[in-house]
């Protein structure tokens, strides 16, 4: 427990200090070239699987430069006399410089994104507007008077962020054999021993919920009434006469006049293309193991090498071959977990918001216990109990994160329930079901596609974690898959970056779509933020 401590609190005060600096400077920068820049470069690293980025890290600081080691939290034969002698030793500090770096990287999009968005909402109120009549710099304006009232909200979300980054660690953890609870949750699974197995889940699932009731409590306490971006009241949708899908489709409204989100569903087109025509792509089986014209093993070929376009693994399997038909797994899983999510959440925000009262409470009360279940440690449990399969983490998401999206859509519905047209509907004697089906689910569509798509990135990522730590279904070619692959046949050390890259380009380059689309919406769901 103390080394899952010491990494999670090292990478995320490094994270918080980074992302609050840089967010509060592109805020300031706003509709700059370098905020146009910056923001895309952001929404990519949180697109990046950790232990890809992990993995890239060894290859390049560890294996190739041989700055820092690549694993364990000393060097072998090095004995301490005590936890401050272990903790404080440089050999220890340079054992922690890469799995910290690796989470801090990956972490520090989210108080970036919060401060800037904070930042660019505090900077329209009338105190800043007087503080620039006033003469004063725009450096004096920025930092004393919009950024300390930003800041509140972002420190207050360190405290889930601790939650968050103690399930990131699990597969951190395994990449750096650091010794810490989330590889003893991943030994304990792999093991069978579910005593010790339970018992790692049960303390990370404690903590995530202390963390969670504490930013409760900070946020009560620190609650000033400063200014947070309001969700803009919906366009709304008045039910006509033609077909229901089609009004359905205008409903969604798609951001198509924001290129990042053009660039998204493109993204999206592109490898739906690829999954569908992967048995014509494709230059070879997937799992068939091949020679090379002297009936030699064609393992470990380069790019090019004997007609090979991207080489083979160490088993002589292509590469290529491989990449193309991981697209299917990827996006079966990620379409297939999405649908599911969207449509729990969006049932359950639904009849929570528009019945209120006990039917509100007790579906509310399932999603705050939804929010203390830590997401990837329970799907590595959830592995050990059933049957290896890609599968397994569609159930966990349909068990688990339909959480975010009913929470939202239940708030926009509290609004909706009060308007004059459903008012008249209920006049005129509809049902709740025809008034929740004709006059309110068509106005949270934008919400429940902007969740689904990053449903999408969630699930892919999942599964790619959960096939690198082995409890993916072997008999299923996928990117993760293809990664653990590269990392148990020694890649990293053999430099084959043609091996274990282009997979994780391809999961930074799907995922990083939903979230392009998501940014898409900005203007459409928070319209404060582009004036």
């Amino acid at each position: 427990m103390p080394n899952t401590l010491i990494l999670t609190f090292s990478s995320l005060i490094v994270a918080y200090v980074f992302g609050i600096l840089a967010g509060a400077y592109l805020a300031w920068r706003r509709g700059s070239w370098v905020e146009q820049a910056a923001i895309p470069l952001v929404l990519t690293t949180r697109a990046m699987p950790e232990f890809w980025l992990g993995m890239v890290m060894l290859a390049i600081f560890s294996f190739s430069l041989g700055w820092l080691p690549a694993g364990g939290t000393r060097a072998p034969g090095n004995e301490y006399s005590g936890f401050l002698d272990l903790y404080t030793s440089r050999d220890f500090l340079a054992h922690l410089a890469l799995p910290a770096a690796t989470l801090a990287i990956y972490s520090q999009g989210l108080p970036l994104l919060l401060m800037r968005s904070n930042m660019l909402d505090v900077m329209k109120e009338d105190f800043v507007t007087m503080a620039r009549i006033k003469g004063l710099s725009n450096w004096t304006v920025v930092v004393r008077h919009a950024a300390r009232n930003a800041l509140l909200p972002v420190m207050t979300s360190f405290a889930i962020a601790v939650g968050y980054q103690l399930q990131g660690n699990v597969v951190v953890e395994s990449v750096f054999s650091w010794p810490g609870l989330g590889r003893e949750l991943v030994n304990a699974v792999a093991a069978s021993d579910y005593p010790l197995a339970q018992g790692a889940f049960l303390m990370i699932a404690l903590v995530v919920i202390f963390m969670n009731l504490l930013a409760d409590l900070l946020y009560a306490f620190l609650d000033q009434g400063f200014p947070m971006p309001e969700i803009a009241a919906p366009t709304i949708i008045k039910p006509r006469r033609p077909h229901v899908l089609a009004r359905m489709f205008r409903a969604l409204r798609l951001p198509m006049n924001d290129p990042f989100a053009v660039a998204g569903l493109l993204i999206y087109l592109v490898f739906i293309v690829v999954a569908v025509f992967a048995d014509q792509i494709a230059t070879h089986d997937p799992t068939e193991i091949l020679y090379t014209p002297a009936y030699d093993l064609a393992a470990d070929l380069r790019p090019g090498q004997d007609g090979f376009i991207m080489g083979t693994t160490s088993l002589g399997r292509d590469i290529f071959s491989q990449l193309v038909y991981g697209s299917r797994s990827a996006l079966l899983i990620g379409i297939t977990a999405a649908f599911m999510v969207a449509l729990i959440g969006s049932v359950i925000g639904l009849v929570a918001g528009y019945f209120g009262r006990w039917v509100d409470a007790i579906l509310m009360r399932l999603a705050d216990i939804a929010f203390g279940i830590p997401f990837l440690p329970f799907v590595i449990v959830l592995a050990a109990f059933l049957r290896p399969s890609i599968w397994n983490v569609v159930i966990a998401m349909a068990l688990v994160l339909w959480r975010d999206t009913a929470r939202v859509i239940r708030s926009q519905v509290l609004t909706l329930r009060t308007r004059g047209y459903v008012e008249a509907a209920r006049v005129a004697g509809s049902s709740d079901f025809k008034i929740i089906l004709r006059h309110i689910a068509p106005n949270i569509l934008p919400l429940s596609f902007l969740y689904g798509s990053i449903a999408i990135g969630w699930a892919i990522l999942t599964e790619a974690s959960i096939s690198f730590l082995g409890f993916g279904d072997p008999n299923s070619i996928s990117w993760g898959y293809m990664l653990q692959d590269a990392f148990a046949s020694q890649a990293l050390a053999k430099q084959a970056y043609y091996w274990f890259v282009p997979p994780g380009i391809c999961i930074i380059l799907v995922v990083s779509a939903g979230f392009f689309i998501t940014r898409g919406y900005e203007n459409i769901l928070f319209p404060k933020l582009s004036r």
